[in-house]
């Protein structure tokens, strides 16, 4: 039934929300609204502070959760493809996103402006990520590509980060990586085995008790 805190999303997703968090069940993919400001949860916009998008659920709409400035917890889920475009911009105090496996288009201005978050890993399964998806993510230094380079239109713009790919893939090249934008440092990691960097101590050895090292 609908009210001001549940609905219907197109014919095959509910949607439901309670004590901050905002959930969605069903199949397929979420219908882009016919007027983009007339998201059916626009309304509870300032009150989201979590987001779990169920199984089953495998593309998110245009602006879903644009403007939604105290996000701070996103779920999503294995059968997801798609992120639409501008879905998650603006959401200034979410710090990190998992991507499932499985995605294949991340939406122009997708995650624009959300400038609290950090270390972002692209799955292999990505084809392509449109303009702008991450621009002005000032807070996300640390970007990893886990397959080959998908298709891209400028995502990082106003950036500085370091991005790693994977060895040996002959899909990351000089041609492809100016089609990125933003400052950034380009480097290699072994996909298949660990790199392991130096020792640092936390905590010198004593008589009395053992050191503590990390790295």
């Amino acid at each position: 039934p609908e009210s001001d805190n549940q609905g219907i999303c197109g014919p095959d997703i509910q949607w439901k929300f309670e004590n901050g968090c905002l959930t969605f069940v069903g199949t397929g993919e979420m219908p882009d609204p016919l007027d983009e400001n007339f998201i059916p949860w626009i309304h509870l916009q300032s009150k989201i502070k979590e987001v779990v998008i169920g199984e089953g659920i495998t593309g998110i709409c245009f602006k879903a959760f644009y403007e939604c400035k105290n996000l701070e917890k996103v779920t999503l889920p294995t059968t997801l493809k798609l992120i639409g475009g501008q879905a998650f911009r603006d959401c200034t105090k979410l710090q990190s996103v998992q991507l499932p496996d499985g995605l294949e288009y991340i939406g122009d201005f997708a995650f624009m402006d959300c400038k609290k978050l950090q270390t972002i890993v692209i799955p292999a399964s990505v084809r392509t990520v449109f303009t702008n998806a991450f621009k002005n993510c000032k807070a996300m230094t640390t970007v990893y590509f886990e397959g080959s380079a998908p298709d891209m239109d400028y995502p990082f713009l106003n950036m500085t980060a370091t991005i790693y790919y994977p060895r040996n893939d002959s899909s990351w090249n000089s041609g492809t990586m100016k089609q990125y934008g933003g400052k950034l440092t380009w480097k290699e990691y072994c996909a298949n085995n660990h790199d392991f960097g130096q020792w640092n101590i936390l905590e010198e050895a004593t008589y009395e008790k053992p050191g503590l090292q990390e790295r």
